[in-house]
């Protein structure tokens, strides 16, 4: 009888939120004494830019990715923010592939949101270039994720209603600057491209923290 209503009381016992940041290629190469800061502000994840708008990989990537481990986090993603006026599909994977460090064991996430000059073609165009970048990186082995907003999304194709079964059977990590630490009611006033839930909530952007600015982000 213990077990079985200990067994219950656990799973009665609500999951404890994790914390973390993203930044992209305007925070420089980051300090050891940075990335500590953010592990004692209760920091404990990243998610860094790697490939960006204009088509090019952040040279900071691999640095502070080395930095950050060596100091002790232990979750460190990243994100690329995808263009089809730019790359192809296949330059976009083959620069991440190439540019990722060799013990890199985290998911990328495909960023998409509206850019200048960043999207060409009518909407159904563009989500399939979407859908070839994470068919073309997942054939690649890597881990991928997707990284939009609602206001975003129908920035880029039109409509929030436009769905892909090839996207939407990856993680959703979404933006809501509510300013707010939870999205489980949240996001189903946020939702979008046909995901019914979101696996993390990008919720304050550009917050000043140990030295620099950083998105504040929670699971």
């Amino acid at each position: 009888m213990f077990k079985v209503l200990l067994y219950f009381t656990i799973l009665l016992v609500p999951a404890l939120s994790v914390y973390g940041v993203d930044f992209g290629v305007a925070q420089g190469i980051l300090t050891p004494q940075q990335f500590q800061c953010l592990i004692d502000k209760g920091k404990e994840f990243m998610i860094m830019q790697l490939w960006r708008s204009n088509g090019l990989i952040n040279p900071y990537y691999k640095t502070n990715y080395e930095t950050a481990q060596a100091v002790g986090i232990k979750k460190i993603d990243a994100y690329a923010f995808i263009c089809n006026s730019i790359n192809t599909p296949e330059q976009i994977c083959n620069g991440i592939v190439n540019n990722l460090p060799a013990n890199f064991r985290g998911r990328v996430y495909i960023d998409i949101e509206p850019w200048t000059g960043c999207w060409v073609g009518t909407p159904e165009e563009r989500l399939k270039f979407a859908e070839d970048v994470a068919t073309t990186c997942l054939q690649h082995g890597l881990d991928m994720g997707v990284y939009s907003c609602h206001w975003d999304w129908v920035q880029v194709f039109g409509s929030g209603e436009l769905s892909s079964p090839i996207l939407t059977k990856l993680p959703l990590w979404y933006a809501h600057y509510d300013g707010k630490d939870v999205f489980d009611d949240d996001f189903k006033t946020q939702t979008f491209g046909g995901w019914t839930t979101a696996i993390m909530k990008q919720y304050l952007p550009t917050f000043p923290l140990c030295g620099s600015a950083f998105d504040m982000n929670v699971y």
